[in-house]
């Protein structure tokens, strides 16, 4: 039902970590890593993984030339074979629920993409540590500055906000991707 999608270069260290949690997510089928024309030893990294989940089908996909996160954002949704895709930074850790929880949010809302709070974790930190001293935010500014077109991912908020923009870990239909690239 979801596939989520990994622009990545030379983060092999870092997909050691993170990517067993886009493996976990309920709903999660596939997932597409499109290196962008790197060096280093990720497709061994996430075959070794994928090892591990037989029932999430791997693509990796590779850039003959460096061009950017952005067109390898797209060259994953073209590969994706599932109707919605989760875009995920190859350095982001997902929360267990976290793809089921913005599917439901999307349908529910009818809105064209949907994220959740973005947390940053400390070198010593656990993730459940990090999302405790996080909490509803670490500063007192608005979510959204209009002014100068800015998202401010610390802000304290709860609940749901309706925002022009968020950060890169989106979901998002894959007919829309398909219209409106």
């Amino acid at each position: 039902m979801i596939t989520v999608v990994v622009p990545t270069r030379n983060r092999s260290y870092t997909l050691k970590r993170v990517a067993p949690s886009y493996y976990q997510q309920d709903l999660v089928t596939e997932i597409v890593f499109v290196s962008d024309c790197g060096s280093d030893d990720t497709p061994e990294v996430i075959a070794e993984i994928a090892k591990g989940f037989p029932g999430v089908r791997t693509i990796m996909l590779k850039n003959e030339r460096q061009s950017g996160a952005a067109f390898s954002r797209n060259a994953g949704f073209r590969a994706a074979t599932n109707p919605y895709v989760l875009y995920c930074d190859d350095d982001e850790y997902l929360e267990p629920g976290y793809a089921k929880v913005c599917l439901e949010k999307l349908q529910a809302t009818g809105a064209g993409a949907v994220s959740g709070r973005r947390v940053v974790k400390l070198p010593d930190e656990t993730p459940a540590e990090a999302v405790r001293r996080f909490a509803d935010g670490l500063r007192n500014e608005p979510a959204f500055n209009p002014y100068v077109c800015e998202f401010n991912p610390e802000s304290r908020f709860s609940g749901d906000l309706r925002l022009p923009l968020t950060n890169s870990v989106i979901l998002t239909s894959k007919a829309l991707l398909e219209k409106y690239g």
